[in-house]
């Protein structure tokens, strides 16, 4: 959004961008912000009889970031009028104000700048747009509301501001409007662009948009159906997006006017039927979107005197396409370029469908039931196919007719675990190969011959146990880039596998079953610069291993079984910043080693390590010689989760060393001088160490030291002198054995200090004045120590604090005294300090306060009138007996409140009279006796809810008391009872994002327990913390709308799984559900007492293909890739007895001795069926 701003008044005398937000730094009133803004202008006006500067003499795009109160409103505005500037004309034309929390504006706010053109609001608070404030903002052209609360759009009020304001952009996406009314925008008639998305719309009455509009988005709504004469009028319309909404059908014959459109979006709805006469005429589309609906035909006519360039169709559930769905479609033929049929249930290619396609160049059937590619599919369409995904098909023959293709995909698309080559021999253009999991045995030197164009080859995840040497060639593939050979079956990378292959860049074999890397493995590669070696069994590397590679910028290592490393293994390799990774390993030396080939035996060689991380490893120490010859490029050095007793000697040498980590160790000692050698670290995080002295001036002269971690050791002292000449910023001393603040200690960082934590020590007191002259310090942790007295000035000195933590202390009593001076206090933490009382808190810019875990029976008044601008507020674990409503009309901003673990007897209709703007709420385990269904209703803004089931309260259903929450995202329930079945039923509307069931009562849920949750588009659906054993066949039976679910089992009693738990509902055939898509977001499945047993085999098959199409469909990076597998691999079964685990992914059918019995669904559906009869029962 800056960058737009900036573009508009590019040509503006003078370019201001003004940005008001929150920041846990500094806090300035209003008054003081204009005068800074003052100063700022001040540049820019005449200073005596000096003039105006010219055009474009101004600094370019300034930028002054002012930091306001929270609950402050814009006041009227003061003269922008700087000294001297008696005739300058400076005017602000681009105005910020976002994530301030205002609740409304003045209507004189800002009438002094009649100039602003662009106003932004957004995540503000504002229940009504502020129209009555902006009718004298006659340049207004560009207003965001976004990300606030308004609920209602009335016409009269556009109306009155269309009089002297012409908008040109409105935005006002993510609020709560339900409605939009006949004509309500009509007589804003330059407005170009209207953004809808996110509200909670579900009808459109007349013709509520005006004719100027060129982009209408209406995406995330809860529309059920579209007028006919909706659009109308919106001739200019060139994007119009309604994704993401309930509707079932079109009109028949609906008016849409434009005669060209860029982008139609009208994917994840429930369209199952288009009508026949849906453009109604004569069309252009760029990009028609249909994605993830339930289509099952496309009519004939549909696309009649429509051309279109992007068609997606994806993931509906189309079998065929009718011979003349596009036979009328003169246009067609000449304009479709990408077809998307991926995700749906074709057995072969539409070609009859396709043959007036002439000019398709990409074309995707992934994810179908395509077993044959015969000659006849690409006769007189497929001349200029350059693009072809087959992947997760069952291809067995690959048709001649596509000799043009250039990127073709066939993942987990072939019926064989050979590869013939008649596959691709004659596809000479072929530049992208996706072969991956596709079971493949092995590469032969003559697979690749006929292919001198391409540049990726993709082998993962099959099962290749060898690449004969000349596999690649190069004088024939003199154009590879990238090749990946992840999760194969591969022992060994031969020499010269890969030589003198001139482009390539990146060679992935992550997961292997390599153990050796030898000589030459890679070698002469100029342009090679990663390689990714991670989770083999490498348990030696041979000196020139990796040979020759000037350009190598990262070789990861890590997760093998070295016990030692030597850097001679880079032999000429390295680009002067080598990102190394040999972490997760068993080492106990790393070297420098030999020397390698002609060079001379004492000549000192640089490689380049910019990086090096070996944590996780057994070394007891470093060798010095072995960090000193990779010392003048270090920068980052990690030996982390080590057994290294001491650093001294360990940083010699390393002079470009910037962050320093070595946490979790066995050193004992910080000597002084230990770090002079590296004069530019700026962090040094030695946390869950030994350490029980620091010697005088152990960090001092470090100039550029921000960051120290010293948490979980011994330490009961800090010298006075340890951090004198740095600028330390970030102080961790948690959990050490301190007495005090060791404030003396600080002082030479007194003015640089921004944060420090003390959490968890013996401090027994705070004494006055002890922190005096720490003006910088923003947040203070003292919490998990044995606090009983606080001085009455102790915080004194803290002029610019805004987050104090004295949680789990045992004050007893507080008072107010000692919170005075904390005038910028905005976080404020009292958990657990045995309160039985609140003392007035004289906190003006609170916004979060926690007295959870006290003996608090009421709260009064007096005690949070001044917290006018509090936002959340945690009273749980107290011992109120009654809401505490006569506090929501002095908490006017408090969007977050929890009332949990309280001995609350009643919740009524008037307990959140005044407290409206809730937006989360917390009720669970009241000792409630009474529940009125209505008690909630008021609440239209509230979106995430935690409660209690509360099965013992008479009537109660909580299908009726959320039945009003509209915007409701979030829900948790603890469910009481031991069975869960109609509870949940019809609770929620389309809106829900993630629903969690826990409660350790619960062991037992009924197939039908989430009946009524198919309306949502995207759900995280959690069952966790549970005493489940078995779950039900069909548990998601009732889920097949939700496009993009989400399944967390973790923390429960499971110890096996059958796949007609995940199967959807009965009518969807075995192929589709082969597939993934039904899962599209996965399944965490930790903390579970799995058994390695036959029945999980199904699983880990299903977790492979899950992790492979994500990893293809998300096009993750290849740090996400690794952290995506990792995570996959922490679900982990037991084998019987006990001793021995495994990743579930991991498991395989030959580690297992499995019969066929022993494996099939119906064995296990009957087996779980016959459990929850049984535990039922049992329970009876």
């Amino acid at each position: 959004m800056m960058h737009s701003l900036i573009k508009e008044n590019t040509n503006d005398n003078i370019r201001f961008f003004i940005s008001l937000f929150l920041s846990h730094a500094l806090l300035l009133p209003f008054k003081k912000f204009a005068i800074l803004l003052s100063l700022f202008l001040a540049d820019a006006c005449p200073v005596g009889d000096r003039p105006c500067r010219p055009v474009g003499a101004a600094p370019a795009r300034p930028l002054l970031l002012v930091r306001a109160a929270a609950a402050v409103r814009l006041q009227p505005a003061l003269p922008l009028q700087p000294r001297g500037g008696e005739g300058c004309g400076v005017r602000v034309r681009a105005l910020l104000v976002v994530s301030c929390k205002h609740r409304g504006l003045r209507e004189r706010a800002a009438v002094a700048e009649d100039n602003l053109v662009t106003l932004d609001l957004g995540h503000n608070a504002l229940a009504e747009a502020p129209l009555h404030a902006l009718r004298r903002l006659r340049h207004l052209q560009w207003l965001n509301l976004q990300s606030n609360h308004v609920h209602e759009l009335r016409r009269r009020d556009w109306d009155e501001l269309s009089r002297t304001v012409q908008l040109r952009s409105l935005f006002l996406g993510d609020n709560r409007v339900k409605t939009l009314r006949d004509g309500v925008f009509s007589n804003l008639t330059e407005l170009a662009t209207l953004e809808l998305d996110r509200n909670l719309l579900s009808s459109i009455a007349g013709s509520p948009f005006p004719a100027s509009l060129t982009r209408l988005n209406l995406a995330h709504n809860l529309l059920e159906h579209l007028p006919r004469h909706a659009l109308r009028h919106l001739r200019f319309l060139e994007a119009l997006f309604l994704g993401g909404n309930l509707l079932k059908t079109l009109p028949d014959t609906w008016f849409l006017p434009a005669r060209r459109i860029d982008q139609l979006d009208l994917s994840r709805n429930l369209m199952n039927y288009l009508p026949e006469k849906l453009f109604n005429g004569s069309v252009n589309l760029r990009d028609l979107h249909m994605e993830f609906n339930f289509i099952t035909e496309l009519p004939v006519g549909l696309f009649r005197s429509v051309s279109v360039e992007r068609l997606s169709l994806a993931n509906n559930r189309l079998a065929t396409i009718e011979e003349h769905v596009f036979a009328d479609v003169q246009n067609l033929r000449g304009t479709l370029e990408v077809l998307d049929l991926s995700g749906n249930r074709f057995d072969r290619v539409p070609s009859s469908a396709l043959r007036t396609t002439e000019r398709l160049s990409r074309l995707s059937l992934q994810d179908n039931h395509i077993h044959s590619i015969h000659s006849s599919d690409f006769e007189w369409w497929g001349r200029n196919l350059t693009t072809l995904s087959l992947a997760n098909n069952g291809i067995k023959t690959l048709s001649e007719d596509a000799p043009t293709l250039e990127v073709l995909e066939l993942s987990s698309a072939l019926g064989q675990r050979f590869f013939p080559l008649e596959l691709i021999r004659h596809m000479k253009r072929v530049q992208w190969l996706q072969l991956d999991h596709n079971q493949m045995l092995n590469l032969t030197d003559s697979y690749l011959q006929g292919l001198p164009a391409l540049v990726h080859f993709d082998m993962e995840g099959n099962r290749i146990g060898h690449i004969t040497p000349g596999f690649f060639k190069e004088r024939i593939h003199h154009k590879l880039n990238r090749v990946v050979l992840a999760h194969n079956d591969l022992t060994a990378v031969d020499s010269g596998t890969f030589k003198n292959l001139s482009r390539l860049s990146n060679v992935v074999m992550l997961g292997n079953k390599i153990d050796v890397l030898r000589r030459g493995a890679f070698r002469d590669l100029p342009r090679l610069h990663s390689i990714v070696l991670s989770r083999n069994r490498v348990s030696r590397i041979h000196a020139g291993a990796f040979s020759n590679l000037p350009k190598l910028s990262s070789l990861l290592l890590q997760h093998n079984n070295l016990t030692s490393f030597s850097l001679d293994c880079l032999h000429n390799s390295g680009s002067g910043s080598l990102l190394l990774n040999i972490s997760q390993n068993a080492l106990v030396s790393v070297r420098v080693g030999q020397v390698v080939g002609n060079e001379p035996p004492n000549k000192t060689l640089d490689y380049g390590v910019r990086t090096l991380d070996v944590s996780h490893n057994r070394l007891a120490e470093i060798d010095d010689q072995f960090l000193s010859s990779i010392g003048s490029s270090l920068f980052n050095l990690q030996l982390s989760y080590n057994e290294i007793t001491t650093i001294v000697g360990v940083l010699n040498n390393l002079e470009a060393l910037q962050t320093f980590h070595a946490e979790h160790n066995a050193i004992s000692n910080i000597s002084s001088g230990v770090f002079q050698s590296s004069p530019g670290l700026q962090v040094i995080v030695l946390g869950g160490n030994k350490i029980e002295a620091i010697e005088e001036f152990a960090f001092g002269n470090l100039t550029k030291l921000r960051i120290v971690d010293l948490s979980r050791n011994q330490i009961s002292a800090l010298p006075d002198d340890a951090f004198e000449n740095t600028a330390l910023e970030r102080l961790n001393l948690s959990f050490n054995n301190l007495s005090g603040c060791e404030c003396s200690s600080l002082l030479s960082v007194t003015t640089t200090l921004r944060v420090l934590d003390l959490s968890g020590n013996r401090i027994l007191s705070v004494s006055a004045e002890q922190f005096n002259g720490f003006s910088s310090l923003q947040a203070l942790n003292l919490s998990r120590n044995q606090l009983v007295i606080i001085s009455d000035d102790s915080f004194g000195g803290l002029s610019q604090l805004t987050h104090l933590d004295l949680a789990h202390n045992p004050l007893f009593t507080t008072t107010s005294t000692y919170l005075l001076p904390l005038k910028t206090l905005e976080t404020l933490s009292l958990r657990n300090c045995s309160l039985t009382r609140l003392p007035t808190l004289p906190l003006k810019r609170l916004a979060s306060l926690d007295v959870a875990e006290n003996f608090l029976s009421n709260v009064s008044t007096e005690a949070l009138r001044h917290l006018k601008g509090l936002r959340k507020l945690d009273l749980s674990g107290n011992r109120l007996e009654c809401v505490p409503r006569h506090l929501w009309q002095f908490l006017p901003l408090l969007h977050s409140l929890d009332l949990s673990a309280n001995p609350i007897a009643s919740l009524s209709t008037d307990s959140f009279d005044g407290a409206q703007g809730l937006q989360a709420l917390d009720i669970r385990r009241l000792q409630l006796k009474f529940l009125d269904p209505r008690s909630l209703h008021g609440l239209r803004f509230l979106n995430s809810l935690r409660t209690t089931s509360y099965g013992s309260v008479r009537s109660f259903r909580l299908q009726e008391l959320v039945s009003q929450l509209h915007s409701l995202r979030r829900v948790l329930v603890e469910v009481e009872e031991p069975v869960l079945s109609h509870q949940l039923q019809w609770a929620f509307g389309a809106k829900l994002t993630e629903l969690t069931v826990t409660g350790r009562h619960l062991r037992v849920i009924f197939p039908d327990a989430l009946l009524g949750l198919h309306g949502s588009h995207e759900l995280v659906l959690r069952l966790t913390g549970t005493s489940i054993r078995r779950l039900p066949a069909g548990l998601l039976q009732y889920l097949a709308d939700v496009r993009y679910l989400t399944l967390d089992l973790r923390g429960n009693l499971l110890s096996s799984i059958g796949p007609e738990v995940l199967r959807p509902p009965a009518g969807e055939d075995a192929g589709f559900w082969r597939g993934t898509q039904h899962l599209a977001g996965g399944i965490r499945l930790e903390d579970n007492p799995w058994v390695c047993d036959c029945r999980l085999l199904w699983l880990s098959r299903w977790l492979r293909r899950w992790l492979r199409e994500t990893l293809r469909v998300q096009m993750l990076n290849f740090d996400a890739a690794i952290y995506v597998h990792n995570l996959a691999r922490q679900s982990e079964c037991t084998y019987p007895g006990g001793h021995m685990r495994k990743p579930l992914i991991d498991l395989r059918e030959e580690d297992l001795q499995c019969t066929s019995s022993s494996t099939h669904p119906l064995s296990t559906h009957l087996w779980s069926t016959l459990l929850v009869v049984v535990a039922v029962r049992t329970m009876l």
